[in-house]
This record gives structure tokens, C-alpha cells and sequence, in this order.
């Protein structure tokens, strides 16, 4: 009983984090949106007509004001985390999977189970470790194809 309880308060503060880092991922958005437009604003009146200021924007020193990153830099990045997250996850499902190791003859049934639950969990994460970085390896692929990162070869 105590433990159905612990489990249903770990979901629901999970739960509550998520949309807690969701709302405050769309405040921010909402923010930089009109930290934007309102930056537009200011640049339209500055340079008075659009073609000036596109002229502008165009420019190193405008692409610096408005923000613009090198867009092959952020899809690296991305590809880069998204390699981190596939290790992080095929080790821990490696680790489990080690720790889900036949506890032998004669031990308590509850350390059978445990490394029934450890062998399980650990196939699971191990597969989805792998399946992002297999997803990971394609979009590098197509990316470099692409010419989006580095050079097609």
C-alpha cells in the first residue's frame, strides 16, 4: 500500500515539474517574441523603409543585432546532445542489465524479482539508448547530405 502511494506522489510531482518547465518554457518563448517584435519596431523606425533596413539585417553587424546564429553551429549542438542523451541512456540500461544478473541458487525470492525488474528496465533503456543513436547517426547523415553541418562526402 505505502508503496502504490510513493509511487503515484513521485508521478504527480513529475507530472507537476512538467508542466511546470512547459509553462515556464512558453513564458519565455512569449517573451523573446516580443523582446523581437519590439526590436523590429524600433529598427523599422529607425531606418525608416524596409529595404534599408533589410540592407541592414543583411550586414555582419546586423545579423549580430538581430540575433542570428550560425544555424549548421545549432543543429551540431543539437545532434551532439541528442548523441549524449543515446549513450546516457544505452549505459544505464547497460549498467541495469549487468545488475539484473542471475542472483544464483537459494536467495530470497524478492532479489529474483529485483533482477527480473533490473533486466527488464535494463533491455528497455538499452534499446532506446541505441534506437537514438541510430536516430541520431541518420540525421547527422542527412544533414551532412544536406550540406546543413560540414561537407557532403
Amino acid at each position: 500500500m505505502n508503496e502504490e502511494i510513493l509511487a503515484g506522489g513521485l508521478v504527480l510531482v513529475g507530472v507537476a515539474g512538467a508542466i511546470a518547465a512547459l509553462a515556464a518554457m512558453s513564458r519565455r518563448h512569449a517573451a523573446r517574441r516580443a523582446a523581437r517584435d519590439a526590436l523590429l519596431e524600433r529598427l523599422l523606425e529607425r531606418f525608416g523603409d524596409v529595404p534599408a533596413l533589410v540592407d541592414f539585417l543583411r550586414s555582419p553587424e546586423g545579423r549580430a543585432v538581430a540575433g542570428v546564429g550560425d544555424g549548421a553551429a545549432q543543429v551540431a549542438i543539437r545532434l551532439l546532445w541528442t548523441l549524449v542523451g543515446g549513450a546516457v541512456l544505452a549505459g544505464l540500461g547497460g549498467v541495469l542489465l549487468w545488475l539484473g544478473r542471475d542472483p544464483g541458487a537459494g536467495v530470497d525470492i524478492n532479489l529474483v524479482r529485483a533482477a527480473e525488474d533490473a533486466r527488464w528496465w535494463g533491455a528497455v533503456l538499452s534499446a532506446l539508448g541505441v534506437a537514438v543513436l541510430a536516430a541520431a547517426a541518420v540525421a547527422a547523415t542527412i544533414a551532412r547530405r544536406w550540406r546543413v553541418i560540414g561537407d557532403a562526402h
